[in-house]
């Protein structure tokens, strides 16, 4: 289980845990799922991947009672330890139900076709050549400090290659043969491999059958808000 900040847990303990802690900070609130995807594929675990959100005056009031203040510019000041806001910004002002109920909310339709690649889109993209899932041009046009690719049989090679930062092998299908400058090893899907910054590699298919990898390489666009073009 991925959770906010990227922390990962395993198993149902870890998710009770965060869900008690959640409502336990926020036992007012209302909980709302917006959107629920699930993957339930031959050898592989299952998936899933939900979006929600709290609503109501009760997050900012309750997060206030446990030393939590949300300012205007939308930063979140501990003041248990010691963190206080900058001179001229103010607390985030509590916002009214009518102010509340005015506020859109996104439907499937919205977010789907910019903020969800299909594994089979991917596939078909990435035929002649691995495709660009995150990243400027990619399928979800982001640029969040990193660019993710798609690789499959048809677009790997087994041409060494290097990058001036590190990169990141996860194997989705198949098992991977990844090979350096003194050494070689085999990636089955769950691994993941950390390939330092200049070091001539390559990594393709190790056995017959659907084959599949994400490429992560880190970029030098500062981690933040979702990029988009200009208008």
């Amino acid at each position: 289980m991925v959770r906010p900040r990227g922390k990962i847990t395993l198993s149902h303990d870890g998710a009770d845990q965060f869900w008690m802690g959640l409502r336990a900070s926020f036992p007012n609130a209302k909980f709302t799922i917006h959107h629920q995807i699930g993957r339930d594929d031959p050898m592989m675990r299952p998936r899933s991947c939900w979006r929600r959100c709290h609503v109501g005056p009760q997050v900012i009031e309750d997060a206030a009672d446990h030393g939590l203040i949300l300012g205007e510019n939308g930063k979140l000041y501990d003041t248990k330890q010691q963190r206080r806001m900058p001179e001229g910004v103010n607390p985030m002002p509590v916002m009214s139900a009518e102010e509340l109920a005015k506020r859109p909310k996104p439907t499937t339709a919205d977010v789907l076709p910019n903020h969800v690649a299909r594994y089979w889109d991917m596939v078909a993209f990435a035929d002649k050549r691995p495709c660009k899932v995150i990243g400027e041009t990619g399928l979800l046009r982001d640029k969040p400090g990193f660019e993710v690719d798609f690789i499959t049989r048809a677009s790997a090679t087994d041409r060494k290659h290097k990058h001036d930062r590190p990169s990141v092998l996860m194997p989705v299908r198949g098992h991977w043969r990844v090979d350096w400058d003194g050494g070689s090893t085999t990636l089955a899907p769950g691994d993941t491999m950390s390939v330092p910054e200049n070091l001539m590699h390559s990594a393709v298919p190790s056995m017959t059958g659907e084959a599949a990898m994400y490429h992560i390489v880190s970029t030098n666009d500062p981690a933040g808000l979702t990029w988009s073009p200009a208008p």
